[in-house]
């Protein structure tokens, strides 16, 4: 039996609490569910901008405004192991993998940045009023924010548009373009039949294309397994920022001595070929140009020239391949280094077109002597787009 004086207090206990459930809208049972904390798991890239903002900004103020306890797992997107696990919960869930960032809150999937703001308040203000998750929702046919995601087709397009920038500003350096000026020039005086040339020039294009994929898909494979971009993607953009900027401070220094006068091998130009090397790259071209027995020794040529003129045109390379490797998986880094190269070689096959058609090298040769310091003003600008490009493209 229970004793009446246990009974009172009880019943006036009770009475005490009447008015606070009142006072607080019956929120008794949501502020207990609250107290484990909404779970939110956020697919992003580790280190971009508006990823480290909705973590460290957005997520704090909408515990303000909801007054909700939130938790957020964090995954690297870009991890492909990460990536292939958001593919399988995504798919387990009945949806496809559009573009990221992705949310994931109880029920429901949200993928791109105008969903999560759109929907994420939603979903948080039907918890506080209901003490659980939103129902599933019909899954989406489209819609969301496809800019955010470079594994999009609006994010390819614009991580396209920086890699040929970048190689197309690399194929006019003046340590490739002059390289690629002495090679027509031999040409010309070497093969007198207008077909010759037409073939040698064709090959030796291609020989150049073909070697830059090797040695960016080589370097692109390198990087990507040693180097930990998900563990260790703030300390690359710094790096690749410094020595970007370092080579956009040296191409305007060349820009101004140039824009005086220097010639581009002259002492007091920077970012130039070392005289070895040039020496080394004339020879090939002498040696490939001048054989009569087929037209292997001009591929080969295109080859070794490729090769020596990495010391060079590797200073725009290997920024832009680290930019890649952010980007996305293989298939569009893959998909990058063939636009980087079809801007690098676009220079070539202009010359080579003009050539063709009639023009003397001396012309194209005296036309760029005039305006070699716009090639190193736009070599400038370039390497600051990368050193942009990796924090915000």
């Amino acid at each position: 039996m229970f004793r009446q004086g246990d009974s009172v207090k009880k019943g006036f206990k009770f009475a005490l609490l009447l008015p606070l459930l009142f006072l607080s809208g019956f929120s008794l049972p949501v502020s207990l569910y609250a107290d484990g904390g909404v779970v939110i798991d956020y697919y992003g890239e580790t280190g971009c901008s508006h990823c480290d903002t909705f973590i460290e900004k957005t997520v704090p103020q909408l515990e303000k405004d909801y007054g909700l306890s939130i938790s957020v797992n964090s995954f690297d997107i870009l991890d492909p192991d990460i990536y292939e696990e958001c593919e399988r919960i995504l798919s387990e869930k009945g949806y496809d993998f559009i573009y990221f960032p992705v949310v994931i809150i109880g029920n429901n999937v949200y993928q791109g940045e105008t969903e999560i703001k759109t929907y994420l308040g939603m979903e948080l203000d039907y918890f506080r009023m209901n003490s659980e998750y939103q129902p599933r929702k019909p899954v989406p046919s489209g819609g969301g924010d496809i800019k955010n995601s470079p594994l999009s087709s609006a994010g390819i397009l614009k991580s396209a548009s920086v890699v040929f920038t970048a190689g197309l500003a690399d194929g006019i350096n003046p340590c490739a373009f002059t390289v690629l000026l002495f090679f027509f020039s031999y040409l010309t005086l070497r093969k007198k039949l207008y077909s010759d040339f037409l073939k040698a020039g064709a090959v030796f294009i291609f020989a150049v294309f073909l070697t830059y994929i090797m040695i960016g898909f080589g370097f692109y494979t390198f990087l990507s397994k040693v180097v930990d971009l998900s563990g260790a993607r703030i300390a690359v953009k710094i790096t690749v920022t410094m020595i970007t900027v370092f080579f956009a401070a040296a191409s305007f220094s060349d820009y101004f001595k140039t824009k005086k006068g220097s010639s581009c091998g002259s002492s007091s130009v920077f970012l130039k070929l070392p005289a070895s090397i040039s020496t080394r790259i004339h020879e090939a071209v002498r040696a490939g140009v001048k054989s009569t027995s087929s037209l292997a020794a001009v591929f080969a040529a295109g080859i070794i020239v490729s090769v020596l003129e990495l010391a060079c045109t590797g200073q725009v390379y290997l920024p832009s391949i680290i930019y890649m490797l952010q980007k996305g998986d293989s298939g569009s880094g893959l998909l990058l280094l063939l636009v980087y190269n079809t801007g690098f070689v676009l220079p070539i096959i202009s010359v080579y077109a003009l050539l063709a058609s009639g023009y003397r090298t001396e012309k194209i040769s005296s036309f760029f002597q005039m305006n070699i310091h716009m090639s190193k003003a736009f070599l400038a600008a370039v390497f600051l787009l990368l050193a942009a490009a990796v924090w915000f493209i």
